[in-house]
């Protein structure tokens, strides 16, 4: 079974030795808005998912599929899907 994006994050900080926070500031998302990706209260738009992909290797396709009900637009703000 293939892993969810949520647990593919977890497993790069853990094989990165990253915290929450340096994993944030790597990828350049604010903590808090770090921490609902991570648990999957909130699906990245297009532009965080590249900036994920860019720094951790997750691809973009990953996060159509997590099932999560809100996810970003564009301008940062999140709607339902």
């Amino acid at each position: 079974m293939a892993l969810t994006p949520q647990e593919q994050l977890r497993r790069w900080m853990k094989n990165a030795g990253l915290k929450h926070f340096e994993a944030a500031a790597l990828i350049g998302f604010d903590p808090s808005v770090f921490t609902k990706y991570l648990l999957g209260r909130r699906i990245p738009g297009r532009d965080a998912a590249v900036k994920i992909k860019r720094v951790t290797g997750i691809q973009i396709e990953a996060w159509a599929s997590s099932g999560v009900d809100e996810t970003e637009t564009a301008s940062g703000t999140h709607g339902r899907k």
